[in-house]
């Protein structure tokens, strides 16, 4: 029912005089709907939403629902062409018990669902979806691409001698113009090709090496700059101890306000190093491993074993709101690995290496700042479902998640491994 209910959603919205698109409420569901469907979920997990979208189109009194069953009349047209008819109802109907036939007990007002209008409903929103992941690659990928290799162009044909001769730049473009070659159609065909598939080329290349200045932001290794963020964690939070004990024995006296600010302080530098002591030598895997940290010293929920079966449980929005920041987090590795493209170019061109130390300063920023929301929304989910998970396991959880409920759970999803 669902796949025919999107046939006739995509329809309607195809059509500029629709009565769906005259609510703005209706409308808005509604492109919702598509929205979510064009990012990968299937139609059938959206059930609830297309009948939410029915009623609300038949509360407001609009001439049709989305159901197959429910005639159309602007699908199939009128009945001539002075006046609008009754829709039409297919020739070839159906009555229980007599099989098919014409005129055999017709149930009035079902329209064909096998005419040529349903496949160009299909066809259209195949090439919409085909359009929209098509435009993403473009300002993904594509476009970074084709901006370094200008960049580059330019660079090699500069150097750092005339990096800011703009008329030599333009006299090379004005010769280049001027060859007999690059001016037939075969010839510049060609060059869009090339262009694109080195635009292509170069794109793929920045996703794998966004992937890796991840995996190097987020590991484990070196060791010794791992043991100097320790060591100034340690420092951070012996301060921060000394001040709590301080302000405990200033409490009641002139000192106690100045003594408790002077803590908080200390909290906020420490926990500006780390949530907990680091294992990683740069802050953004500390900050992401932190969640597995404090879940574990507050529930004793081993995450690594129970965040497949929560993110399960989860309701569709949350686990929107965690993709959408681990999506943001992958675009600041990404764009870091296009830095390391414009360091490369400033070997040539200087003014390059300004641009990468720019675009390296704002991955890592966006980075973190993905990194964070990424954590928190993970911790958060847990804080919130944890309790559903360990009723879905079958484990009673009567109020909020405990350390005795948190370790039954480990010790079932771990199988004794």
């Amino acid at each position: 029912m669902t796949a025919d209910q999107l046939s006739v959603l995509c329809m309607r919205l195809g059509d500029e005089t629709d009565a769906l698109r005259t609510s703005p409420g209706i409308l808005a569901l509604a492109e919702s709907i598509i929205g979510r469907v064009r990012d990968g979920v299937a139609p059938d997990q959206l059930a609830d939403d297309f009948d939410a979208l029915e009623e609300l189109l038949l509360r407001a009194g609009h001439a049709a629902g989305l159901s197959p069953v429910r005639s159309y009349e602007r699908f199939f047209g009128p009945a001539d062409g002075h006046r609008a008819r009754s829709p039409r109802v297919s020739r070839r109907t159906v009555h229980t018990g007599r099989g098919t036939g014409h005129g055999a007990g017709a149930l009035p007002g079902t329209p064909r669902t096998d005419g040529p209008h349903k496949a160009e409903v299909v066809t259209a929103f195949l090439e919409g979806l085909g359009g929209k992941l098509a435009e993403r690659w473009v300002a993904l990928l594509l476009l970074p691409s084709a901006l370094l290799l200008t960049v580059t162009a330019v660079g090699v044909t500069l150097g750092h001698r005339h990096w800011h001769d703009v008329g030599q730049l333009l006299t090379q473009l004005d010769r280049l113009s001027a060859e007999p070659a690059l001016r037939g159609t075969g010839t510049l065909i060609l060059a869009l090709a090339g262009l694109l598939a080195a635009s292509a080329g170069l794109g793929l290349a920045a996703t794998v090496l966004g992937v890796a200045v991840e995996r190097l932001w987020l590991a484990t290794w070196p060791r010794r700059l791992t043991d100097r963020r320790r060591r100034r964690w340690e420092n951070a939070h012996e301060h921060f101890n000394q001040a709590l004990l301080e302000a405990a024995r200033a409490e009641r006296t002139p000192q106690a306000r100045a003594t408790a600010v002077r803590a908080r302080e200390l909290n906020a530098r420490r926990n500006r190093i780390g949530l907990t002591p680091p294992s990683h030598p740069f802050w953004l895997g500390d900050r992401i491993a932190a969640v597995d940290t404090r879940t574990w010293e507050t529930y004793r929920l081993d995450l690594a074993s129970a965040w497949p079966r929560l993110w399960l449980t989860l309701p569709e929005d949350v686990r929107g709101e965690i993709s959408t920041a681990r999506a943001n987090l992958a675009a600041g590795t990404r764009l870091a690995a296009w830095a390391v493209g414009y360091l490369a170019v400033g070997a040539v061109w200087w003014p390059s290496a300004v641009v990468g130390v720019v675009t390296a300063t704002t991955a890592w920023h966006r980075a973190g700042v993905a990194g964070v929301a990424f954590a928190e929304l993970a911790e958060s989910a847990v804080d919130l479902y944890g309790r559903q998970l360990a009723e879905s396991l079958g484990i009673p959880c009567e109020g909020k998640l405990t350390k005795d409920v948190g370790a039954e759970i480990t010790t079932l999803l771990r199988k004794q491994t």
